[in-house]
């Protein structure tokens, strides 16, 4: 699959933060600063800077945005109830395929028992490499030293793929399509809990490149709690348009058809050697896991009038959690 492809499926992902940003779905502090620094260095790195610009800051749709609001909801309650179980004691965080996330500058300023890893290709390492050591706030907040740039051009074409290696943030340059590599550093890596958050990463690799990549972890990591959001495909006409839509921009998602269904990708991560998996869908995590409060604010902030397209796009994404090594239960309700 073509890498820089990929790559572009981070835009749709921070153009989606940033719109829901906008409306007052969340609080992100440093949004504007990701998207400043896209605005900084993006024809470095892209053949079509202005249209991926352009895109960024578009306003979607509000069946989008609420979509978008549940997916990130969703990943930060499972966060906020490992930082909860585990406070005071040194815990870790490994972003797989972060690209543009913003979650690492707020959790590090938050909370100072935590080590964050953010893992991605080596182009969108330098290029996030980038734009942190450009912004005065950014750098700040992950207690890396800020320097000025004068010469941009300059700057850019010097900086090396190589990551940030900060006291407790690294940000590291790992094709995750080979996990052999990755599999070597997680082993070496000292023992505390951690949890790895797969935020629709497992979907762009092959089905043999993800085993491998599950293996690896599972393997690996002593103490871990594993979070992942999926997109489901198939088996009806949403699904089948789905896949249509990912086709035309050049993505064939084979796990997809693979993995359909809840049950099938929960036997996914069984078979592999994960004995605790619980799964859901998205639209019962909005029904489940979010308070009433909440839902009549974000109901207030823009009107919703396709209710059925927002039930049969939740229903195509799931949230899968799983731990090993060490306790960790919630009062969050799964379907399976």
């Amino acid at each position: 699959m073509n890498l820089q492809i990929i790559r572009s499926t981070d835009h749709d992902a921070l153009s989606c933060r940033y719109s829901i940003a906008s409306k007052q779905y969340i609080k992100d502090p440093y949004i504007s600063n990701i998207v400043q620094g896209f605005q900084k260095f993006l024809k470095f790195d892209n053949k079509s800077p202005r249209r991926v610009l352009s895109s960024l800051v578009k306003t979607k749709f509000p069946v989008i945005n609420r979509g978008t609001y549940i997916r990130i909801k969703s990943i930060d309650i499972i966060i906020e109830n490992f930082l909860e179980k585990f406070n005071g004691r040194d815990v870790r965080i490994i972003n797989l395929g972060a690209g543009s996330d913003t979650r690492s500058f707020s959790l590090a300023k938050q909370h100072n028992n935590l080590d964050i890893i953010e893992v991605d290709f080596p182009d969108s390492i330098k290029f996030k490499k980038a734009i942190i050591l450009d912004d005065k706030e950014l750098a700040e907040s992950l207690d890396i030293p800020f320097h000025q740039h004068s010469n941009l051009d300059e700057f850019y074409k010097e900086l090396s793929n190589e990551g940030i290696l900060a006291s407790r943030y690294q940000l590291l340059p790992f094709d995750l399509r080979n996990s052999t590599d990755f599999g070597e550093f997680l082993r070496k890596l000292p023992e505390k809990p951690t949890l790895i958050l797969s935020e629709c990463m497992l979907c762009y690799l092959s089905s043999d490149e993800a085993d491998k990549l599950l293996l690896a972890i599972h393997r690996n990591i002593s103490q871990g709690v594993f979070v992942v959001y999926d997109p489901l495909g198939g088996d009806d006409s949403f699904g089948n348009v789905m896949i249509d839509n990912l086709k035309m921009r050049n993505l064939s998602l084979d796990t997809l058809l693979k993995y359909n269904t809840l049950e099938k990708y929960q036997e996914r991560f069984r078979n592999i050697g994960f004995q605790y998996v619980k799964i859901d869908n998205l639209f019962n995590i909005l029904n489940n896991w979010l308070a009433p409060e909440d839902l009549k604010r974000i109901a207030r902030l823009e009107f919703l009038d396709e209710i059925e397209e927002l039930k049969l796009l939740l229903e195509h994404y799931c949230l899968c959690l799983s731990h090993w090594g060490l306790e960790f239960e919630t009062n969050l309700i799964f379907q399976l």
